[in-house]
């Protein structure tokens, strides 16, 4: 049989019997399981804390904690909010109970009495699914990084650019009027494309932050698509003077546009709104 090499199980309990049924369906599949014990919900806290097992097979009724009572401050805590947690019970097995469980935050059960295979695989299943979340979550969390990263750099990349043209824009605009002069500034206008520019920095800030804007524009309905985004340049803790340059206002016309934007989203003459917005 294929087993799962070297994880923790906490198994709280205070049915010896159970107990004992348990730890020698361990022992004779060959898995290297180090197990831990609790008499009771809240030990099993205790030591989940200090532990952080791969798994817990946590048995309802129990005294000083119940078991859906541990079950709940675990979930509460972001040491063990992630542990696969299966409930065991040999008296709360209706639907109702089961689905109880299920709700806050079990993530499977066993009733009571024990039968041995069925604990194996729930354990073991339990075990992979939690494996592959987690793997699965690595995955998302690196794309997501390198995804900020091209953003990030997407962002200075615009603005830089934005900055050269402008500074050749007021350049050429001291030269003597001629075709020339404005060939070269047609050319300046279509190349900074500042709308072509915000599309594609759309699309990219909402793969990072997909509720961003939806959330500004529900708690915020008055905003305009300027303002938004100037939140966005914001949350990306672009400077003033880039946030100018990328939305072609001066910086005379920028504290304005702060300004207005500060009072729209309602916040006070002592609130930070670069945090606030942050904190979106």
């Amino acid at each position: 049989m294929e087993t799962i090499q070297h994880k923790k199980i906490l198994v709280a309990d205070d049915d010896t019997n159970s107990l004992r049924v348990m730890l020698q369906a361990f022992k004779e599949v060959g898995a290297k399981y180090d197990i831990l014990y609790a008499p009771n919900g809240k030990v099993a806290c205790e030591l989940a804390y200090q532990n952080v097992p791969d798994l817990i097979l946590m048995d309802w009724n129990m005294p000083v904690m119940t078991g859906l009572e541990a079950v709940k401050q675990l979930k509460q805590n972001s040491i063990t909010a992630e542990i696969p947690i299966i409930i065991v019970t040999g008296v709360m097995i209706d639907d109702l109970n089961l689905d109880e469980a299920l709700q806050n935050g079990a993530v499977d059960y066993l009733r009571k009495p024990i039968n041995v295979i069925e604990l194996i695989a729930r354990v073991r299943s339990a075990i992979n699914l939690h494996d592959v979340n987690q793997k699965l979550k690595e995955i998302y969390e690196h794309n997501l990084e390198q995804k900020k990263r091209e953003l990030a750099t997407n962002s200075v990349q615009i603005a830089q650019k934005t900055e050269a043209f402008n500074a050749l824009k007021e350049l050429i605009e001291t030269l003597p009027a001629s075709n020339t002069k404005q060939e070269a500034m047609r050319l300046i206008a279509r190349n900074i494309q500042l709308d072509a520019h915000w599309d594609n920095f759309k699309m990219h800030f909402s793969e990072v932050h997909p509720d961003f804007f939806s959330k500004l524009q529900t708690a915020f309905p008055e905003i305009t698509q300027n303002e938004l985004k100037h939140c966005a340049y914001i949350k990306m803790r672009l400077a003033s003077k880039e946030i100018a340059q990328l939305t072609n206002i001066s910086v005379k016309g920028m504290e304005t546009a702060r300004y207005r934007l500060k009072k729209k989203l309602n916040l006070s003459a002592e609130q930070d709104m670069n945090d606030f917005i942050q904190n979106i």
